[in-house]
């Protein structure tokens, strides 16, 4: 019997004066020209399918060589939008039949569990070697400075170079291994993807880059590139999903040997959603592995990577970065066993000063700085980007000798900085009591000083039993003693050895004072407290014995051979003078310069953030180091390799931090106030400046009270992050969203502009048509008519991503089709006629054996005929030469196949829809709100008369930011068709739109991009 979908042939179906029904709206006619004579594919017998096979088309063949770089660099650029709407049919519904929601919940938590514990292997990974390296350089380096400065800076260099070049061939290998990868991140959690970015390959060769950088020196961070690659080993973990059986049927509901091609089309939109949800799941993981604080992931994932909200994607969240944070522990063979363990940046003292009016005012100027400089520094970056986006990147030999200048640059810097001499007497090296000064710093009239004729009478028995009071003395029972101890602990913040030995001295002091005073005049002064520099230096020896190395704070660079009696009888330095007199117990003298610049950046943190020693880095060294790593920053961001500027920002928020504290404490000594602990201030300043760069608030909070075990100062960081992010947030958009902005990504942010509550659909997003005709249209009539000729037609004059799914004469809306989907219905008719895969034989692309295809082997195909369907978003090139190769391969029974039935059975039949007269903000509120990609105008009698997508809406917020003039936005592409490049879909209804960048075929995107992308 014949197929009732099948017409009759019309003489000259396929001829090349074949035209396109006239019942197609918005489709202009094929030139006889472009079509192909191709030998056609005809149903017949098993010995005509050498006949029916269609010839293959080899294009040129793309290496995966560093020759290709342009190429390969090009199509990395290629955005597209995600398809994460369901498609409401009668598929979807029979789909779901099959579904068991207890099954798939349980699969859920053991990916999530996976998760988690490959995130924190991931950061174990990173870490431990990247620490292995690290030592195994600065030990290295140490030696070689005792013999030639030349062969130490020889050292610096080679390292530096080495890992460098290294990162370069990686980044040039695969272009998306560059940079921090958090726009994309960030783009992609908005409904927004550029494929190559969340592939496997960008995933290992990040990881071995970001290992290699942080490890070498140079300055740059690990942050943003860790949680880009947590979110595609997200994406990964469900990409190969299908790989497990038992997972398969739990989640799917069928094995996968019983997939059909009507499963597989619903599968690709279905794990869209759920790449969506894991990318949010790892990068959350990725905050919370790097900052060790599952609390920020959460927030993180809610204030920065989550676009279409879920309450429920918060217990997912907080449940796999709880996971990753005990996985941490196994990874660290249990050497975490307590919360302490788990602050990164753990402070090393808790000080519970008292706070006054001029403590407050000094944090909102912390605040506004930190959002005035914030936005600064991310114009900076922004203007970096774009010079080196338009004379280094569009050459692989000037990145690569960008990488060896920056380097080079960077290590010499090091090198020679680390010698700056920081005492008067030429010596890079502080003796370890200077970082006390603050002790002999106090106000004169303290409770700590009395006059003779008050302590006249002690009594032993009334010494404190409690070196720390919850609350001052009463009058009755207090003694100078206990006043002493409570003013000390509300105004001075040291270390708890420290304060033991200044408290035990007071106590000694106490005791001897009747004795002493009885010998002086009544009015004669006596201090409970040291009061003189050699005090100090006395105090700090004589407790070396007891404290040992414990005395000292960690991640200094000590002095080598400074107990060397013979070497230090060659110096003629005061220290080494001392050193020779009392070897054993004097204090240990430290380089501020090297326990800055030769440092890892998380002990570079930890060093800043060191509190109770207030000196501990002079205000010279403050400076150079934070204007050098905020250059050297600078120049390293972006180049050839997976950098960041999170924790460089980090960095340079803490030296400024810290040296405003010093000045700070300029004033309040004039004053006679109490001073200011520097390594609060660092805290603050980071904060501060953090958020002044990227606009965090609650996520900033939280990492500064887990990553530091800090909550004396929690009242502080939030009123610098609130002021910063207000700040800033007047001034301009934060780092990552500038980023983007360079990028040409159709970012959509969270509200709509103000204006946009102004103006309507009709007035604003149809104003290009000048009327709302369902003529300007492009769509497809549900009729017998609608054949496979007329479709390939259709995908051939068009590159939109969806097509309304109208009645043939009255154009009321029926439902709507995606381009994938009706690709599938043409694979799938074809194939039903004829026995062979339409896309299977077109996938025809000739695969070269590339580095990584050697290292890791060659993909197999699997076993389900059309499976390569739902693995590949593309299964064949949409070209307008590919669509005519198709039809001319086709014969005209095939062409001549109706579609209008199986369209109508899997069409969207619930598609979103909107009036001409609604508020454009309202329309913005639901596409953005609801992961829509294709957004239905109709009329009140149901006609179609549009289709809105990404690049309308993208076109509006450019527009109310930056006005019609000039085009449509600010370095976001040449006027309209740009921005429909990175939708893929309609730009406003019936224009005529450049083609979609991700559906343009290899040669003719590589022919665009250039246009669009480059400045």
């Amino acid at each position: 019997m014949a197929d009732p979908r099948a017409r009759a042939t019309s003489p000259g179906a396929n001829d090349d004066d074949i035209q396109p029904s006239p019942r197609l709206r918005g489709v202009t006619a094929v030139p006889p020209s472009t079509m192909s004579p191709i030998k056609p594919i005809t149903p017949g017998s098993a010995t005509a399918a050498a006949d029916r096979r269609l010839r293959r088309r080899y294009s040129g063949r793309v290496s995966n060589t560093v020759n290709s770089f342009e190429k390969r660099h090009e199509r990395t650029e290629i955005p597209r939008s995600v398809d994460i709407e369901d498609v409401d049919s009668p598929p979807l519904r029979r789909f779901h039949d099959k579904v068991h929601p207890h099954r798939q919940l349980f699969v859920r938590i053991v990916l999530c569990i996976v998760l988690g514990f490959l995130t924190s292997g991931m950061y174990y990974l990173m870490h431990h070697y990247t620490v292995l390296i690290n030592d195994w350089r600065v030990n290295k380096a140490k030696e070689l400075y005792k013999t030639s400065f030349v062969a130490f800076w020889g050292w610096l260099v080679g390292i530096g170079l080495a890992a460098g070049l290294i990162t370069a061939v990686l980044s040039i290998y695969e272009p998306s291994a560059a940079g921090s990868g958090m726009p994309e991140v960030i783009s992609y959690l908005n409904g927004l993807e550029r494929p190559r970015y969340i592939s496997f390959k960008t995933l290992v060769f990040k990881l071995i880059g970001m290992t290699l950088i942080t490890s070498s020196g140079i300055y740059s961070g690990y942050d943003g590139p860790l949680i880009h690659t947590c979110a595609i080993l997200g994406i990964v973990i469900i990409r190969n999903l299908k790989k497990i059986p038992f997972f398969t049927k739990a989640y799917y509901g069928l094995p996968r040997s019983k997939w059909s091609k009507e499963t597989l089309s619903l599968l690709r939109i279905k794990r869209s959603q759920e790449l969506q949800v894991f990318a949010t799941l790892g990068a959350a993981c990725g905050v919370a592995a790097a900052f060790q604080a599952p609390l920020a992931g959460v927030t993180f994932a809610l204030e920065e990577a989550v676009s279409f909200y879920d309450p429920s994607l918060i217990l997912k969240t907080l449940f796999s970065c709880a996971i990753s944070l005990m996985a941490t522990s196994i990874w660290y063979l249990g050497k975490k066993q307590n919360g302490n363990s788990y602050s990164i940046y753990l402070v090393n003292a808790h000080c519970n000063l008292n706070l006054n009016i001029l403590d407050f005012v000094s944090w909102a100027i912390i605040g506004a700085a930190g959002g005035v400089l914030g936005h600064l520094y991310n114009l900076l970056v922004a203007k970096i980007s774009k010079l080196r986006a338009k004379y280094i990147q569009p050459s692989r030999v000037r990145r690569v000798v960008e990488v060896i200048v920056v380097v080079v640059i960077s290590m010499t810097a090091t090198a020679f900085l680390i010698q700056v001499p920081t005492e008067d007497d030429g010596s890079t090296c502080t003796s370890f009591d200077r970082s006390l000064k603050h002790l002999i710093k106090v106000p004169d009239d303290n409770p700590c000083v009395y006059a003779c004729k008050d302590l006249l009478n002690v009594d032993a028995s009334s010494l404190l039993h409690k070196r720390a009071p919850a609350a001052p003395p009463s009058d009755e029972t207090e003694t100078p003693l206990d006043k002493c101890t409570y003013w000390f602990y509300g105004h001075l913040c040291t270390d708890v050895r420290i304060r033991d030995i200044v408290l035990a001295e007071a106590v000694d002091r106490y005791l001897a004072a009747g004795e002493y005073c009885a010998k002086k005049p009544p009015t004669e002064r006596y201090s409970l407290l040291i009061e003189t520099s050699q005090e100090v230096h006395d105090l700090v020896a004589s407790s070396i014995d007891t404290y040992k190395s414990a005395l000292y704070p960690k991640g200094l660079f000590f002095d080598g051979d400074f107990n060397k009696t013979a070497a230090a009888s060659k110096s003629k330095s005061s220290l080494h003078k001392r050193a020779a007199a009392k070897p054993l117990t004097e204090p240990k003298c430290y380089h501020q310069m090297a326990s800055l610049f030769m440092n890892q950046p998380e002990n570079i943190l930890n060093n800043l953030f060191t509190r109770g020693y207030y000196y501990l880095f002079e205000w010279r060294t403050l400076l150079i180091f934070g204007f050098a790593y905020l250059i050297l920053s600078l120049a390293t961001h972006n180049i050839s390799a997976p950098t960041d500027l999170v924790i460089p920002g980090l960095i340079v928020g803490a030296a400024f931090g810290r040296l405003y504290a010093l000045g700070v404490n300029v004033l309040r000594s004039k004053w006679g106030l109490g001073l200011a602990d520097p390594g609060a201030t660092a805290l603050l300043g980071t904060a501060a400046f953090w958020s002044g760069t990227s606009r965090l608030v609650v996520t900033i909070i939280v990492i500064a009270l887990q990553a530091t075990n800090e909550q004396t100062y929690l009242n502080g960081v939030t009123m610098v992050v609130l002021i910063a992010t207000a700040i800033g947030n007047a001034f301009g958009e934060s780092q990552y969203h500038l980023e983007i902005e360079e990028m040409h990504m159709a970012f959509l942010p969270h509200t709509a502009p103000p204006a946009l509550t102004k103006t309507t659909v009709a007035d604003r997003i149809l104003e290009d048509e000048g009327s709302l005709a369902p003529e300007n249209l492009a769509s497809i009539p549900l009729e017998p008519e609608f054949t496979v000729q007329e479709a390939i037609y259709l995908l051939r004059s068009t590159q939109f991503s969806g097509f309304p799914v109208v009645h043939a004469t009255k154009q009321t809306l029926y439902g709507l089709l995606l381009r994938d989907q009706l690709l599938d219905l043409i694979n799938r008719e074809v194939e039903r006629l004829t026995g062979k895969s339409v896309a299977a034989t077109l996938d025809r692309k000739k695969k070269p054996v590339g580095l990584l295809k050697r290292i890791f082997g060659r993909r197999k195909t699997p076993s389900v005929g059309l499976s390569t369907l739902a693995d590949h978003q593309a299964r064949f090139d949409q070209s307008t030469a590919e669509l005519d190769h198709l039809m001319g391969a086709l014969t005209p029974a095939v062409l001549q196949l109706r579609l209008d039935l199986v369209v109508q059975e899997v069409m969207n039949r619930s598609p979103r829809v909107v009036y001409p007269e609604t508020s454009a903000a309202k329309a913005y509120t639901m596409f953005r709100g609801l992961g829509v990609r294709h957004l239905m105008v109709v009329d009140f009698d149901n006609v179609a008369v549009g289709i809105l997508t990404r690049s309308d809406f993208h076109k509006l917020v450019e527009d109310a930011h930056h006005g019609h003039a000039g085009g449509h936005g600010h370095g976001h592409g040449h006027g309209h068709d740009a921005h429909v490049a990175a939708e893929g879909g309609h730009a406003a209804p019936g224009s005529r739109s450049a083609a979609p960048m991700s559906q343009i075929p290899l040669a003719q995107a590589e022919a665009t991009v250039p246009a669009m992308g480059r400045h």
